[in-house]
Parts: structure tokens; sequence; C-alpha cells
């Protein structure tokens, strides 16, 4: 048995002789470990020592790939006696064999055709194989694709080529592997080039054959890090039965690729009777709303022209009491391929009228070529050419395929959602402003309000505020809009109504600190002093009825608790140290902190002998400060309220405080009633956290604060989500139920309303706890076990849940919600709107009477 090297006298078989020697072989070792992945052989050897042919038909020496990408090698072998098996390969050389340091490595996978287990001996072949590329990212010009045969005899003869690996991806995604075109036809190539360091300057197309040599490329500029493009080539009419196609990509920095040459089979001109094939993909979620839209993407291909591309659509819904069947609707457009946007409410969807209902599509993709031959396909992402009923349909027809479309089962949910362009939106608050009919939104990302008017279906122009917005609050009168600039120390003022909306004012807040000592109660002497500082970044907020603003601030690295602010502009407001704003900490104050005390607005304090030195602050701006005072801690204390008496000054010593309770975590939301008589704060991120329900008591803010483990019963609970009725009489706090509480927040009831995903609303007319009436109602968001989001109706009497709405995606953030008016064009189809935060931007629910029954 004898090995021979093809092609000789060409580089391709000096270069295989090195490689073999390299590799310990001498021509005369057929048995050679460099062949032991072959296969040995499926029928007996004969005495046979011709050796077989073998020849790389494509890729050529001018093949290029780009690294990572598999290449397609064409070979045709042939034996006197039969092939046995032959293996496909692909490595370079790297290394010096001088230096003993050179080595193969495999660039691409090795594959084996074994051709022994056929039952009939195959003696002349061509074999076509993709070969996978190795996770080996280094481009090099030196890799070598090896086809090495053996014969049934053990004959062995390999051949080889030399090709490059680097350049751009390039791929070419029409036409495929069979493919015809007729003569006299126009060929469409749809192509895919990137590279996102050096991008893409040039792509383009050779079709070669027998006689024909045409290009057709498309400069771009400037270059393009992607390009998904179609390039066209007219096929001549004296074209030969065969040509190769091969696409080229080219970057600004002149590197490019090749793709290995492609046969096309071509028809010969004259009359077409063959169908186009024609392929398409559908794009739909599982749950829409009346108003989303499918996508149905169809491509063809055509041995001519392909003329048109459409899709039919047959719907039928599947409401709980019966089963109605829509008519087929088409769509179509020139070219052969187009994008479908197919709005579900012309397909008959409708506003659910209770809870949702399924739409069945059937969904058949069409194709009709210059000669009026048409296909159809109705397994998507998969290329066909089924029957057309009609054969030859005129434009505008419905097309029907032999059998049902694809089947398509889509989820209608209540609901609307308008997005905003653009990616990066994180939207956070909302208010709504039911004077004049508009919805406020927080925009985190973009610093600025969104101003979405009731039932548009798009934002209108946006209010331009601080960094980083987060709460919204209205103001006591409904006619001014606050908001908390979190990524400052600042809050924007927006009047509300008459010409175009914009920030007026706004208020800086200052850098607040408190003074925490310890102190013996016997002899009144402190014994510690320490400074505290926390974040003053506002997060959320309220306009309490006294017309004072209520803020929780958002903790930082640097400052890892937040606080709730006292803003009141009747006082200093100059900006500085431990001026304008008060920190809350009437929450923490309690009888077990016995020798523990906390001197608040204080421009400074200091310790001598036992004994504190207070700088107070003036109260009215214009005024001066008062001087310093020293004493112990009740010496002080009675001085201070003396001077707070007499107008002079707010700085005060509060006894029976822990300072280690004034902290909160990370989000601590707010809520407001109505009335705005009531303030409710809920720490989000603290297992357990706290809720706090204040009002104003005539010179100081009071009321009740309790752990959320007290309020539910469960040390692990967190608050989600908060909200307050009309007068305050009731609230509700959103964890992994829903916690009612009362103005003493005494846990009133829970109701179990399924996984959290968002906030929490109660009726804008729900007051005077407990009250028998339809508009007693709570609104609850979240997610079921399977995943598909809804919104709970909440009866707050008897606490239970007496209706589920299904809606498209989970609410993330607030909720709220408004009474429809008179004058309201939906006024007598629903009772409210109600608003929510989603992903996809927000989503407004129309709710009838018979929803809130």
């Amino acid at each position: 048995m004898t090995i021979r090297l093809n092609r000789e006298g060409r580089s391709g078989a000096a270069l295989l002789a090195i490689l073999v020697l390299a590799s310990g072989l001498t021509a005369c070792d057929p048995d050679s470990n460099a062949w032991s992945d072959l296969p040995t052989g499926g029928r007996d050897t004969v005495n046979d020592d011709r050796a077989p042919n073998v020849s790389i038909v494509a890729p050529d020496s001018t093949g290029r790939v780009a690294v990572g990408d598999s290449i397609l090698i064409r070979v045709e072998v042939s034996d006197n006696a039969g092939i046995d098996s032959v293996r496909l390969s692909g490595f370079s050389l790297r290394g010096s064999s001088e230096l003993g340091t050179l080595r193969q490595v495999e660039r691409f996978e090795s594959k084996i055709v074994d051709l022994s287990t056929l039952s009939e001996a195959v003696t002349d072949t061509t074999i076509a194989r993709y070969l996978v590329a190795t996770s080996d990212s280094l481009p090099e010009d030196g890799v070598y694709l090896t086809a090495t045969v053996r014969d049934i005899g053990g004959n062995v003869r390999a051949d080889t080529v030399r090709i490059s690996i680097g350049g751009p991806r390039l791929q070419v995604l029409s036409p495929g592997l069979g493919s015809t075109v007729r003569a006299g036809a126009v060929l469409t190539v749809q192509l895919f080039a990137a590279d996102s360091v050096q991008r893409i300057q040039t792509v383009g197309v050779r079709l070669a054959g027998e006689g024909i040599d045409l290009r057709e490329e498309l400069e771009l500029d400037p270059p393009l890090a992607r390009v998904d493009t179609v390039l066209q080539i007219e096929v001549p009419v004296d074209a030969p039965e065969e040509v190769e196609l091969q696409a080229y990509a080219q970057t600004a920095t002149n590197d490019s690729t090749l793709t290995t040459p492609l046969q096309i089979s071509v028809s010969p001109a004259g009359g077409d009777d063959t169908p186009p094939q024609v392929r398409f993909t559908v794009s739909a979620a599982s749950r829409k709303e009346m108003d989303d839209t499918i996508t149905v993407r169809v491509s063809a291909v055509d041995s001519s022209r392909v003329e048109r591309v459409g899709v039919s659509v047959l719907p039928s819904l599947r409401l709980p009491s019966s089963t109605d069947t829509l008519s087929v609707q088409t769509f179509e457009l020139a070219g052969d391929s187009a994008e479908f946007r197919i709005a579900l409410s012309d397909l008959g969807a409708v506003e659910p009228e209770d809870t949702s209902y399924v739409m069945r599509l059937e969904v058949t993709a069409f194709a009709v070529d210059t000669a009026g031959n048409c296909a159809t396909a109705t397994i998507p992402a998969t290329q066909l050419a089924q029957a057309c009923s009609p054969e030859s349909p005129e434009s505008g027809e419905d097309v029907a395929a032999p059998g049902p479309g694809a089947r398509v089962d889509i989820v209608i949910v209540r609901g609307a959602t308008t997005g905003l362009s653009g990616s990066g939106n994180h939207l956070v608050d909302l208010v709504a402003d039911r004077a004049g009919r508009k919805l406020y939104v927080s925009n985190l990302s973009r610093n600025r309000v969104e101003v979405l008017p009731f039932g548009a279906t798009s934002f209108a122009t946006p209010v331009s505020v601080g960094s980083e917005p987060w709460g919204l609050a209205l103001g006591r009168s409904g006619d001014t809009m606050f908001v908390a600039n979190s990524g400052g120390t600042n809050i924007s003022v927006i009047p509300l109504g008459g010409g175009s909306l914009k920030e007026t004012a706004r208020i800086h807040t200052s850098n607040l600190r408190l003074y925490a000592f310890e102190y013996d109660i016997e002899t009144d002497s402190v014994s510690t002093l320490t400074e505290h500082d926390y974040s003053d970044r506002p997060q959320f907020l309220a306009q309490s009825a006294n017309g004072q603003l209520l803020y929780s601030t958002k903790p930082t690295p640097a400052a890892a608790d937040g606080t709730i602010r006292i803003f009141d502009a009747s006082r200093d407001t100059t900006q500085g140290y431990n001026r304008g704003s008060e920190i809350m900490i009437w929450y923490a104050r309690d009888g077990k902190s016995a020798g523990k005390g906390v001197v608040v607005n204080a421009l400074e304090v200091d310790l001598d002998d036992h004994q504190l030195i207070v700088w107070p602050r003036r109260l009215k701006k214009g005024t001066t400060d008062p001087t310093p005072i020293m004493g112990f801690p009740t010496d002080v204390a009675a001085q201070l309220a003396v001077m707070a008496a007499n107008g002079e000054t707010d700085t005060r010593v509060e006894f029976y405080v822990d300072i280690a309770d004034v902290g909160l975590t990370d989000t601590t939301f707010v809520a407001t009633s109505a009335d705005h008589e009531f303030v409710a704060f809920g720490e989000g991120a603290r297992n357990p956290g706290r809720v706090f329900l204040v009002s104003w008591l005539g010179d100081e803010f009071g009321g009740s604060t309790t752990d959320t483990d007290d309020l539910v019963g469960n040390a692990a609970e967190r608050v989600v989500g908060l909200a307050l009725n009309g007068d305050g009489t009731l609230g509700v706090a959103r964890g992994q139920q829903s916690y009612f509480f009362n103005q003493s927040l005494r846990l009133q009831g829970t109701v179990s309303t399924g996984t959290p995903s968002g906030g929490v609303a109660l009726h804008p007319a729900n007051v005077s706890y407990p009250s028998l009436r339809d508009d007693q109602r709570a609104f609850v968001s979240g997610v079921d076990e399977e995943g598909n989001a809804y919104v709970d109706v909440v009866d707050t009497y008897s606490f239970r849940r007496i209706r589920r709405i299904p809606i498209r995606e989970p609410i993330t953030g607030a909720m709220t919600v408004v009474e429809v008016g008179s004058g309201d064009p939906d006024y007598g189809q629903y009772a409210l709107r109600l608003f929510g935060i989603t992903d996809g931007g927000v989503v407004e629910i129309g709710l009838s009477e018979d929803d809130l029954k």
C-alpha cells in the first residue's frame, strides 16, 4: 500500500509533504497515527495498489473567513475499487522546525465521512461539509484545509488548500444550498457583514461561470459596524447550467473576507412554472393588549423574480362563553421580503369586558412570482413551497394553504400601555392632576417629568427638572407639583394649569446633622456626645395640610442611612449647614431609651466638663442667631424651650431618643391622604421595615409608628408599596400580603394577593373607614405563580379580593387611580382610570362599575 500526494508540482502538494514529514510520516507508512482517526473500513479490503483521486473544489487559495466562522469544503473523490472514507480537517502550523517548536494547531474541527457502510461501493462522488471553527481566536494567513481519502484497498491520498482566517464576519443569508435561478432573471442576494472595530466599508457579490464574471457591490459612507443588505445581479440569458456565487466584504483598513463559493443551478429562460420558496417568522408575546401588534416577517426566493409577498391571518375569539370565528385578513407588499405589523384591533380584538380572553390566529405566509406562480408556508422558520388557493391569486385576494396555518394563541388582557421612544428610560413615580386631566411621571434617567394626557396614546412635551427626579407630589391645593431630585439636594416646584409647564422655583435643602448624647439621669451629666450625618438627597415627598413638605432621603455609599425631613418655608430657609430643613425624630422616641437624647436643629454642639454647649439657630430669616448656651441637658432643654416660645429658635433637646432608631434604609415610601391631613412613611428595604403615620399636632408632627413585624406578624416582611385613603382613616402596606391599618397603625385586615411587583392605590372616594359602599376599594399589583401580571380589586370593608384583572406586564412602580368625571369622553363606560408604571411605560386601565362590585 502507498500514500500518494495529489496536485504534484503545486504548492499544495509540496506543503502536504512537509506536513507529513513534520508528523513523522513517510510516504509508505499508511498505518501511522496521523490517519488513526479514520475508520478502519466496513467492507473487506481488496488487492489494490492504485491510490484514490481527491481534489478540493472549494474553497480555493483566495478563501478567507472571519475568526469563529465555519467553512464549507467541497471535495471530489474517485477510486477504481471504491472509497472507504474521507477525512476533512483544518489546521495551521506554528513555531519553527529548525528550533524544534513546530506544532500543528487545529483551527476547524475534523469531520469524517464514512462510505464503507453503504450497500454498494462508491467509486465517484462529491462531498460537501461544513467544518466548525475551534475556539482559537488568532487571525492568521497560513491555515490549511486537508481532504484525506482512503480506498477499500487501504491506499491513502490527500489534497490541501491554504486559506486565511481573519477579516470581518460575512454571511450569505440567501440564496441557500441547492438554489436555482432562471436565466434572464434577477438573482437577489441577502448579505450580513459585521466588524465593530474596523467597520465595513464595502460589501459585494460575484457571479462566475463559463463565459460570465459579474459583480455587484455597495460602498458604505461612513463605514458601518453591521450591514444587513440585499444586492441583485441579473443572470444573463446565455448563462451556463451552473454558476458560482461568492460574497466579499472589506473594512475601512482594507481587511477583507470571502465566502466559500456557492453553487447555483441555472434553468433555461422561457416559461416559468416553478413556485417560489417561502419562509416566515411570527413575533408575538403570549399576552397582548387590544392596541398591540404582532409582527410577521416573510421572505421568498424564486428561479425568476418574486413579485409580492404576504400573509393571511384567520382569527377566532375564544371567549369564556362562546367561540367566534372572524373573517380572514390578508396583507401583502411588493418585493421578495416584507415585515407586517398587524394590529390586533384590525383582526377583531376588543377590550375584555371582564378579565381576559384568548385570540387564536392561523397564520399563512405566501409569495407570488412574476409568472403568477404562488406558494405558501405554514411552518415558521422553514422554507416551503406549499400549494396556494387560489393557484394564481390576484393582488388583494385572500390566499389559503392546503391545511391550517401556523397556530398562535394570544391572551388579550386589559389596559393600554404608552411607552417612550428610545432606550434607557427609567420611570419611577407618578401623580395625577385630576383638574388638568394629565398624568405626570418622573424619568430618573432623563432628568425630566413626562406628561401623559388622560386617554392619550403618546406622551406630550416633558418638563425639565433637576438631577435624577424620583418622587412626585401634588401640593395641598392641587395647583403645584413638587419633584424630589435625588441626584442632588433640591426640590423642583412646577405650577400646574395655565400655559406651558415648566419649573419656576427650586428649593435648595441644607446639610443636616444630629447630635446624640448619653447622660446620667441622676446627676444630669453628659458622658458622650456624637455627631451623626445622613444622606440629604430627597427621594419621596408629600405636602401636609399645614403647607410643610415632608420628604424621605435616599441613602448613598457615603451616607448609609436616610431620614425623614421637614421643610417649612415660613422658617429661615437660608441655605447652609443645619439650616432650613429639620430631621424628623419623633418616631425614635420611646420610654426604653432612658439616659439617651438628641439635640435637633443646632448649628453646633460641644461637650465641656460633662455639660452641653449648644449654638441655637434662628427661627426666621433676617434675625440673628441666638448666643450659645451651656449647661446640663435638662437645663439646656428648658432654656431652648423658652427661646422657642419667644420665636427665637427651633433648636431643641429631645430625651428618650436612641439615635440608632433615627436612620432609615432605602427605600422609604411616602403616601398622603387626599385631604393632606395625614402622611405615611414605609421603610422598604429593612427586614422588618417600619411604617409611620403622622399628622400636624399644632406645633409639631406626631402620630403612630410600628415595625412591620408587629403590623403583619411576620419578621421577614418588607414594605414595597404604601397608600392612604381620602381622609387617612385607612392605609395599606403592600408586602407578601396586603395589610390594612387604621390611624393608630392597628391591623384591620389582610388580603392574600400573590407575589408583589409594584405599588398599591385606594379608590379616590374611599373615606370614613369602616363604610359599606362600592367605593371602599383598594387596587393591588402583583404576579401569579406562572409569572402573569395582574391588578387585584380588593374590598376594604370585608378585606377580600373581588376581582383579578390580568394585564400585559407587571406594574413595577407606583400606581394611582382617578375618577372619570362627566366631561371625560369615557364617562359612562368607566368609573375610574387606573395608572401604573411598568417596564414598558405607563399602563392605563379603565375600570367600570361592574369591576368594583
